[in-house]
């Protein structure tokens, strides 16, 4: 494939080329030296200022347009890593292979059996377009490639703010106006692993919640969407009523927080005469869930097969019921709406990955707050669980939700040229609340294209959103 070949003469075409480019280069969060060494080499060559600082982010300036010299820098920003999620049957290997970008009817824009990049590879298409096109007018720029975004936001808390000008930064990564929005706190947790041999003549059966949505865990909160965890997980406590099994391992989530788990698994050992109460048992709570999640994920499923390769050992009985307890007590959902901006979250938890390794059970809960001591309160549930359960959990990140930061001028100009868009706050996490935090006199706002079903392999663009999203932009800048 090729970039003529995937969109052919389309518009805009500096940003559908530079998107279909950095499509080829593996960008999930921890592996960025590529593509930010390629950005760095592409801006070189077109002459300007760029530079790569210790964690791999990417700083570039363009000069202002002939005429323009003299006004004020705007700063704009993106970040360069995507979430890697796949089809249950991919083989696809985000370490390595390009995204298979699929592009129909002159409008939608997907990737073949994966998560597609739009967040926020658009973001860094646009601006590389702005920075290559010769032809338009603007005040000085200063393009910020962040690395990391999707999990610590190691790009932004590491960028030297220092080395901006700019006192306007519009950040590239909602398809909103964007004003304000959540913070987060991730939360890790860890089980010691402890193991007792699989009883002889059991069965090994695969347990499998499937067929959920997913999607971003922040933006698709106030859906309630389901939680493959929190679903296979109340399925193995109801079969703890009604019959006895050993828990062998629990995998659920695809590594990242930020998504709402599509999938998890459980392999169990079993008395073969067990097994068709067990299949009973599941068509019984399938019938719930169906009924439960009927207007948000009516497509869920759960699977009863033989497991694949036989396990000589379990978890022990111990092991297992500290993780059926602390999945079924960790703040998970919804929990309040944001009073001030109708239909949106307030503060919300995930309990986004569980994985069964070589010597612990590991779990992860994200908590977003537009409220710091909401956040913060959900994340002293999760210890207080852990001192319970005597194990250890500590936070691996905490970033701050971002607030109004701009001035009533610059917010005119931006309503104007996005007359599409309302204006409200981040329901995701963003890196505004690391730059506004590091400079006091920077006004900000979130401005991108639309991307839907963002954070799942069924994530898509429409090409007459980035048209429409890249002409305000350039509007936008003319203006300022």
């Amino acid at each position: 494939m090729s970039y003529e070949n995937t969109f052919g003469t389309y518009e805009p075409r500096l940003v559908l080329k530079h998107f279909y480019e950095i499509s080829q280069i593996p960008r999930g969060s921890g592996n960025m030296e590529r593509i930010s060494h390629t950005i760095l080499q592409w801006a070189q060559n077109l002459g300007l200022e760029a530079e790569l600082d210790a964690v791999n982010n990417v700083f570039v300036r363009k000069p202002a347009s002939r005429g323009r010299e003299q006004h004020p820098a705007v700063a704009l920003q993106a970040h360069m890593d995507m979430v890697c999620e796949k089809t249950d049957g991919s083989t696809h290997d985000f370490t390595k292979d390009p995204l298979h970008l699929l592009f129909t009817d002159g409008e939608v824009i997907r990737a073949k059996d994966t998560t597609l990049g739009g967040d926020d590879g658009i973001g860094v298409a646009m601006i590389m377009a702005i920075l290559e096109d010769t032809t338009l007018a603007h005040p000085p720029l200063e393009a910020i490639f962040t690395v990391d975004e999707e999990t610590d936001m190691k790009g932004a808390q590491n960028f030297d703010c220092q080395k901006l000008t700019a006192k306007k930064l519009i950040n590239l990564d909602i398809g909103a106006i964007a004003v304000a929005g959540n913070g987060e706190t991730e939360f890790r947790m860890h089980i010691p692993r402890l193991q007792t041999p699989v009883k002889a003549g059991s069965r090994q059966l695969s347990l499998k919640v499937c067929g959920l949505q997913g999607g971003h865990s922040g933006a698709k909160a106030i859906e309630e969407r389901g939680n493959a965890i929190t679903l296979l997980n109340w399925l193995l406590l109801k079969l703890a009523r009604f019959t006895s099994y050993q828990l062998i391992s629990f995998q659920g989530g695809a590594g990242n927080s930020s998504s709402f788990a599509r999938t998890a698994e459980a392999v169990i050992a079993v008395s073969p005469e067990n097994e068709s109460f067990i299949s009973q048992l599941c068509e019984e709570q399938l019938k719930n869930y169906k009924l439960e999640l009927e207007d948000r994920d009516p497509d869920v499923q759960i699977s009863l097969a033989p497991a694949g390769s036989p396990e000589a050992y379990a978890l022990s009985e111990k092991t297992a019921d500290t993780l059926r307890t602390l999945l079924l007590l960790l703040p998970d959902g919804l929990v309040s709406l944001n009073k001030k901006w109708p239909g949106l979250i307030e503060t919300t938890a995930n309990v986004g990955v569980v994985e069964t390794r070589q010597e612990e059970l590991y779990v992860t809960m994200l908590a977003r707050s537009f409220l710091e001591h909401r956040r913060h309160l959900l994340i002293g549930k999760a210890k207080r669980l852990c001192s319970l359960l005597q194990i250890h959990g500590q936070v691996d990140h905490d970033i701050a939700h971002w607030d109004y930061r701009i001035q009533d001028e610059f917010l005119t100009l931006v309503k104007k040229e996005y007359p599409e868009f309302s204006i409200r706050i981040g329901q995701g996490t963003c890196e505004l609340g690391v730059f506004t935090d590091k400079k006091e006199d920077l006004e900000v706002v979130a401005l991108s294209c639309p991307h839907y079903k963002e954070h799942s392999p069924e994530e898509y663009m429409l090409r007459s959103d980035v048209v429409s999203s890249y002409n305000s932009l350039l509007r936008l800048l003319s203006q300022l």
